[in-house]
């Protein structure tokens, strides 16, 4: 019986020695060679040709006719024939080199165009790589492989037969290419690490991803890279027509994953109602699917290896992730149709360089979620007293399951103050070695959402206790000690929690702290941003709103009130940062859209409201129902004429103009409270104002 081919020559279609134990081919690459079994023909067979069948890719080569063999690349970047008798004469030819900003590190490599495969070895390609200097030393693949093995694969190697004409839109190109790969490795400084999928594998295989992925990246990418958003519309409206192709074939987690980043760009671009559709989707996918099981869980899934594991895994949370966010800020929450039981957290996964990075905020971030949307859920129902506001079995419940889920925070990961009033130089230094254990900007930035939200929790809990300090009934002379102790406790809680927001914003925005640069890599969801407003209104509230009598009491507790002259400036730095992020990252969209613009404003009357108190003097704090007009000439109590705030909802892909108003997204909003001349919307807003002027 005639012996078979390797593995490796016989998928290659190359000539195979026939060598025991290793074929000539192997030997020199330096591969693994490896014989196939013979098999009974039937299924065993049909298995193994399934096992080594690729998918075609649109990279033609226009060499294909040659011998492929012969050829070579030297150190000049030229391709050499070495068979005479394919041209029957042996020319030079110049490559074409593409100027990247990886060219200062990387040499191009001596073997073989062909013989770069997928499984690229480090120990025996001949690739010299100069590493660049980043905190931590990473090993990273060479651009040259990265490109050869998404372009340069030949259509003789390719077996599947069945063609089909592929609309243009949907094709891939090499600029595209080049403007993920700049954007995924922050042009070649980086190695390529997302949370919620493998990046890396991404950039091998570009050219043969499905094209809903692929164009949803290219998208991404355009936002970050180009200043203007019309190349991330030309891709927006690029990958909705692959997704709605993808949706009507057959979708695979690739089409879950792409839903998630579908959702991440318009919340980007400051349309979050546009996500919500995508996000329900991409349930339902998870569900059919099964992701919502974890693969070591799944006999499907063992042929899988670690990494690829590890890539579905990450699918599910980030998926679950993002509607628990959404189901916070929302008033509409979407119904999940599984929980995270059955789903082991995410690990890091090497191969041999960081694929993945570590995540252990990703479960706990998760269950604070929970919390939050349980309180949420709590507070939209007015109390029938102020002693349900004080000692309800329903707030207990609560204030049980956040201190269990702050109880199971890791430490290294917490970013505390010692004073909460102000950054010591050993907070600077701690800050920094914790941010610098975690590899990628990405997980710098989520550790501050996920710092930022568990502060903001402590605040939403004690939200109507805060508010009960400004009603004349509840005069702090007139209450027992076991009361006045209460909400003593809640606002020294609300105040200490809403100041060390602000210098965690300070901090991640300090261009002397080396670890997290200037805030650029701070995320630019709008959504991410919720915490900072819910600080701001515990600061507004306790300085233009709450009796002063109960700063005498919260004097006996130690607290003192921050000089507004101190506070005032860091109030600001928290406005002038989020108007930052919706003006400068709106993608050519109106700048007035999105999630944070209605907060914005809020947030400076806010600031107007507490300087017309402190100009009036530290005996007169205004009360919920009035507004203290001191800009131009006026010093009368006004009436409050309501400016109802609202969300613009504009179209993406100029398809709709129709400029819609919706609710604004945010935690838990002002129950019942007026801010200068705005009030909140909501169909709980209503109750908790007649709640509060019934116990004035």
């Amino acid at each position: 019986m005639r012996p078979l081919p390797c593995i490796r020559c016989r998928y290659y279609r190359r000539k195979c020695s026939l060598d025991q134990p290793e074929c000539e081919r192997c030997a020199r690459l330096g591969f693994e060679c490896e014989y196939p079994k013979r098999l009974v023909k039937g299924r065993q067979q049909q298995q193994q040709q399934q096992q080594y069948t690729v998918s075609p890719s649109p990279a033609v080569s226009n060499i294909s006719s040659i011998s492929m063999s012969s050829m070579t690349v030297t150190q000049a970047g030229v391709v050499v024939l070495e068979d005479d008798n394919a041209l029957g004469y042996k020319p030079q030819l110049p490559v074409r080199t593409h100027s990247t900003p990886l060219q200062q590190y990387l040499q191009i490599s001596d073997a073989s165009l062909l013989d770069l495969e997928n499984d690229w070895n480090p120990q025996v390609a001949n690739t010299k790589t100069i590493t660049a200097t980043t905190p931590a030393t990473i090993q990273t693949p060479s651009l040259l492989d990265s490109i050869v093995n998404v372009s340069e694969t030949p259509l003789i190697d390719l077996q599947d037969k069945e063609w089909e004409l592929q609309d243009p839109d949907l094709m891939p190109t090499l600029e595209d290419y080049f403007l993920v790969y700049n954007a995924s490795t922050r042009n070649g400084t980086e190695s390529p690490l997302f949370f919620s999928y493998d990046a890396d594998e991404f950039l091998r295989t570009f050219f043969k991803q499905p094209p809903f992925f692929r164009l949803i990246q290219c998208a991404m990418s355009a936002y970050e890279v180009h200043s203007e958003g019309l190349v991330t519309i030309a891709f927006y409206k690029r990958a909705k027509k692959a997704c709605i192709r993808a949706m009507n074939e057959k979708p695979d987690y690739k089409s879950v994953q792409g839903l998630y980043w579908l959702v991440l760009l318009v919340g980007w671009m400051g349309q979050p109602d546009l996500g919500r559709s995508f996000l329900k989707t991409a349930l339902r996918l998870i569900k059919a699917l099964r992701l919502d099981i974890d693969p070591d869980e799944s006999p499907w899934l063992h042929p899988l290896t670690p990494r690829q594991k590890e890539d579905r895994r990450r699918t599910f949370w980030s998926v679950y992730a993002a509607v628990m966010m959404e189901n916070v800020i929302s008033n509409d929450s979407i119904h999940v149709p599984f929980n995270s039981d059955r789903m082991n957290p995410p690990t890091a996964v090497t191969d041999p360089y960081p694929i993945f990075d570590a995540e252990p905020l990703a479960k706990p971030q998760c269950e604070l979620y929970s919390v939050i949307s349980a309180i949420k859920q709590h507070y939209r129902t007015c109390p029938k007293s102020i002693h349900d506001i004080l000692a309800s079995p329903e707030t207990a419940a609560l204030l049980s399951r956040l201190n269990a889920v702050h109880d199971s925070m890791p430490i290294d990961t917490l970013l505390i103050s010692e004073s909460p009033e102000s950054l010591t130089a050993s907070d600077y230094t701690r800050f920094i070695a914790q941010q610098d254990k975690l590899m990628s900007s990405q997980a710098k930035s989520e550790n501050f959402v996920y710092n930022s939200e568990s502060l903001a929790s402590i605040c939403l809990l004690n939200r109507p206790i805060l508010f009960l300090t400004s009603l004349k009934s509840f005069n702090p002379a007139r209450l027992t000690r076991e009361v006045r102790e209460i909400v003593a406790t809640a606002v020294n809680q609300s105040l200490d929690a809403s100041h060390r927001l602000l210098l965690l914003l300070h901090f991640f925005l300090d261009p002397s702290c080396s670890a997290v640069g200037t805030g650029q890599s701070l995320f630019p969801y709008q959504d991410k941003y919720s915490p900072l407003f819910e600080g701001m209104v515990v600061l507004w509230f306790s300085y233009a709103r709450m009796d002063v009598k109960w700063w005498d009491v919260l004097a006996g507790r130690r607290r003192r009130k921050l000089a507004w002259v101190v506070l005032r400036p860091r109030m600001m730095q928290v406005i002038r940062f989020l108007e930052s992020v919706y003006s400068s990252e709106s993608g050519g969209v109106d700048k007035d859209t999105g999630i944070l613009p209605p907060l914005v404003a809020c947030m400076r009357e806010m600031v107007c409201d507490i300087d017309v108190c402190e100009s009036r003097g530290s005996e007169t704090h205004l009360h919920h129902h009035f507004y203290h007009h001191s800009r131009g000439g006026v010093d009368d109590f006004h009436e409050i004429e309501d400016i109802t705030l609202r969300m613009k909802v504009v179209s993406l892909d100029g398809e709709d103009e129709t400029v819609l108003k919706r609710e604004p997204k945010a935690f838990l909003g002002l129950l019942g409270m007026s801010v200068g001349t705005m009030r909140w919307p909501g169909p709980s807003e209503e109750s908790w104002r007649l709640f509060w002027k019934l116990h004035s």
